[in-house]
């Protein structure tokens, strides 16, 4: 990764080097997000909006990505029930995909349960859902001395259509320590507080992966969308296991060992080069329910 150097002037100014504003589209009056992971602290810049009518004819639809030719697609929301997995390297559009399904989620009347490694994803949809209220959403940090049941107890007293975002600690919890500690919560949201009216994220999912959990995601109906960087952490067979249950797969670029993975194991219509030079922004996608083949699309900003 490249590194830039940059001072801050008298009233707090950074200047963002130009080869990084160009990377990134950052415009003039483009607006920022800033907040804080461990001692870095991190600008995203706030995407455009993409405004989408709702339609007798497209009621139970949401719109996801674009075609190569520009035309906005959509799925049936019930075809992304059971297991979806979104894979990428950092920079490549995954978290704007994610981002868009929370809140096409969020705004079909699901309450949205998110994993978060960094508590970054509520921020993030604040900024897209203007209308939020603080009781629209339920924010949770997982500590050495979290209470299981009364966690359980506040997600649970309010059913009505909301955010959960249960922020897992990974900053200041040692990752094996933040994975032991949320695996009992995880497993009591499929098993107590999934319904068809919730989707769960889990974000990082290599982190908290073990068979209990896999099995108790497979063995509910429920939406369930995994989000990874990289199959690395996980044995060829774990890999395995873990595909041959997912209904609907988005592939960004990927690292060297994950390509080789899915090319390998998950029996993936392309090459590992393949895998490692998809453009940014763009990303394989495959439905096992359509039984369809490999489809090149692009991602789109959120919806207003």
């Amino acid at each position: 990764m490249k590194q830039y150097n940059a001072t801050v002037l008298a009233k707090g100014q950074v200047v963002i080097p130009k080869e990084l504003r160009d990377d990134l589209w950052i415009n003039v009056w483009d607006s920022m997000s800033c907040f804080i992971r461990w001692s870095a602290v991190i600008l995203k810049k706030k995407l455009q909006t993409t405004s989408y009518e709702l339609s007798d004819s497209n009621w139970d639809q949401l719109p996801v990505w674009v075609d190569l030719d520009g035309k906005t697609l959509s799925v049936a929301i019930d075809e992304l029930q059971w297991i979806t997995c979104l894979l990428w390297m950092s920079w490549f559009g995954k978290s704007v995909h994610a981002l868009n399904m929370m809140i096409n989620m969020y705004t079909s009347w699901k309450s949205i349960i998110i994993f978060d490694p960094y508590g970054n994803w509520i921020s993030e949809i604040k900024n897209y859902l203007s209308d939020l209220s603080d009781n629209d959403f339920y924010s949770y940090t997982v500590w050495e001395s979290t209470d299981r049941d009364v966690l359980k107890s506040e997600i649970k007293k309010d059913t009505k259509q909301k955010i959960v975002a249960i922020n897992t600690n990974f900053q200041w919890i040692w990752a094996r320590k933040a994975t032991e500690l949320t695996t009992w919560i995880i497993l009591d949201c499929f098993k107590e507080l999934m319904n068809d009216s919730t989707a769960v994220f889990l974000d990082e999912f290599w982190t908290y992966y073990d068979d209990q959990i896999r099995s108790q995601i497979i063995s509910s109906s429920w939406y369930t969308c995994i989000l990874d960087q990289w199959l690395d952490y996980l044995s060829r067979n774990q890999v395995k296991n873990l595909f041959k249950d997912i209904n609907n797969i988005a592939i960004y670029q990927v690292w060297w060992l994950t390509a080789k993975y899915l090319v390998e194991d998950v029996d993936i219509s392309h090459t590992v080069q393949e895998l490692r030079n998809i453009e940014k922004y763009h990303f394989y996608f495959h439905s096992n329910q359509n039984k369809g083949s490999w489809k090149l699309l692009l991602w789109i900003y959120p919806f207003n």
